[in-house]
């Protein structure tokens, strides 16, 4: 994540030189910009991890969102040719707007309703329980019933399986199959 390098990069700066001034950061990503002015923890652990990094590095409020067609950045990316590159002063010095007092720059919303398939959300795990009562029998089916081998120990087998999805899931509390062999 670049976000995460400029961070780092601006911290190690300032310290290094011992400044003490203002940093602003511009991500013309909607979603990057969201992810580092939210709370760290809806996101899954990938991001999450990342974004508390950047927020102990930086203030989130020192971050805004540049719309991309003003990114001097990406001009090169858009196929210039190295002539008009030479003479674009956006390309060394950034926007006009940059120049101007903060209340002149794009307005930076943070968009609490911002929904995307990109944002990486963490699942949240509902948590549903089941209650099965099971009357005390010798046997789990009636053998007597079938009269095919071969499909008394296709029930069986399912039954094995059934018990012990049973057992992985951590639902047999007060049954277990030990107690269907008395």
């Amino acid at each position: 994540m670049g976000i995460l390098l400029s961070a780092g990069l601006s911290s190690n700066i300032l310290k290094a030189l011992k400044l003490y001034i203002p940093c602003f950061f511009w991500t013309d990503s909607k979603i990057t910009y969201f992810w580092v002015r939210g709370q760290p923890e809806k996101f899954k652990p990938f991001i999450k991890n990342r974004i508390q990094e950047i927020q102990k590095l930086t203030s989130p409020s020192n971050w805004h969102h540049c719309p991309g067609i003003q990114n001097p950045a990406d001009i090169v990316s858009r196929g210039v040719k190295i002539s008009r590159l030479l003479n674009d002063t956006s390309w060394l010095h950034g926007p006009e707007w940059l120049r101007l007092p903060p209340e002149f720059w794009p307005e930076s919303k943070n968009e609490d309703s911002l929904n995307s398939p990109y944002l990486e959300y963490r699942k949240s795990n509902d948590i549903v329980q089941h209650e099965c009562i099971i009357e005390e029998r010798k046997n789990l089916f009636d053998i007597s019933k079938y009269s095919n081998l071969e499909k008394v120990l296709r029930i069986t087998a399912w039954l094995k399986r059934f018990i012990k999805m049973l057992k992985k899931y951590n639902v047999v509390s007060t049954w277990s199959p030990n107690k269907s062999r008395d």
